[in-house]
């Protein structure tokens, strides 16, 4: 066995805990508005919104809705 592997049964997943300040980059102006609709995010200036989420899985699925607003 390579030597690079003979540890990995003690390799344990990196795991994020606490909330979470997502920042995103959008392409458009419009695509914000777009963003602004769900509560708790934030405009921070023409394409770039805030969002304080309480999690990572909560910034990630706040990642997913942006991108499916954005394609509106």
């Amino acid at each position: 066995m390579p030597p690079a592997l003979t540890g990995r049964g003690a390799v344990q997943p990196f795991g994020f805990t606490g909330a979470v300040e997502l920042q995103v980059d959008v392409l458009r102006p419009d695509m914000t508005d777009h963003a602004l609709l769900v509560p708790g995010i934030e405009r921070l200036d023409g394409c770039t919104l805030r969002y304080a989420a309480p999690d990572f899985p909560a910034a990630h699925r706040m990642i997913e809705l942006i991108a499916v607003l954005g394609a509106l």
